[in-house]
Formats: C-alpha cells, structure tokens, sequence
C-alpha cells in the first residue's frame, strides 16, 4: 500500500530459509500466509533487521530504544527511523569473518554488519577473528 515496501512479505509463497531468519529476530508464525508482524520490542534490537534495511518502523506504542528516532506521528501511528541500519551494500575485511555450522545462530551472537558470517560442513565450532 502507498508503495511501502514490508519485511513481512505479500506473497502467499514464502520461503523456509526467510521464515527462518524471520524466527531468528522473533518467533515467527504465518498468519494468513505472512509473516507476523514483530510484538515485542526488544526483538527490535536485533541486529538482523538492520542488515534487512529496515529503514522505519510503524508503531502505534511509543519506542524507547536507543536506535530509533521518532520521524512522525499522529493519528495514533508513530514512525521511527532505525539508525543502525546497514546499507543495501557494504564491504567487511575478510578478517573479520565468523565461521559456524549454523549462520543464524552465529548471526544472533555475531553482529553481521561488523562479521562476514560464514558456514561450513567443515566448522566443528564457532570461530571468530576480529577486525583490525
């Protein structure tokens, strides 16, 4: 609607691999063929949303997280524009890679807008090497 793009999706096919990575951030069920909306805000804190781009965030309660600024409000609607959110595109040192069997466990422990998260058949367990 208005040519708002959601996370949640519109589409009744979505893919386990998004639902998936959807749980990550909060326990996600699909209600009518999309993916609940998000109803606690410390899910908001999650870094996975920001590596969506997630932009702004509608909400009628007030949110009082660090990194969100409230943008506008009204008619019982707040919105509030993330600013820890990544860019469409950006480039991380191959030094600072984290490599896991599981890559949305390491990215829950694993900021991804700081690591390239990698996995491997191989990792046995989780290995972090810092940037410099």
């Amino acid at each position: 609607m208005y040519d708002l793009q959601d996370i949640r999706g519109y589409d009744s096919i979505i893919p386990r691999q998004y639902t998936d990575y959807m749980g990550a951030i909060e326990l996600a069920g699909l209600v009518f063929n999309r993916i609940q909306p998000i109803g606690h805000p410390a899910s908001l804190e999650s870094p996975l949303l920001d590596v969506l781009g997630v932009r702004y965030i509608l909400s009628t309660e007030e949110l009082n997280l660090p990194k969100l600024e409230l943008a506008w409000e009204g008619e019982g609607v707040r919105i509030y524009e993330n600013l820890a959110v990544a860019p469409r595109a950006y480039v991380l040192p191959q030094s600072a890679t984290v490599v896991a069997p599981n890559l949305l466990e390491a990215m829950q422990t694993a900021d991804p807008r700081q690591y390239v998260v990698v996995a491997t058949d191989e990792a046995a367990d989780l290995s972090i090497t810092d940037p410099p």
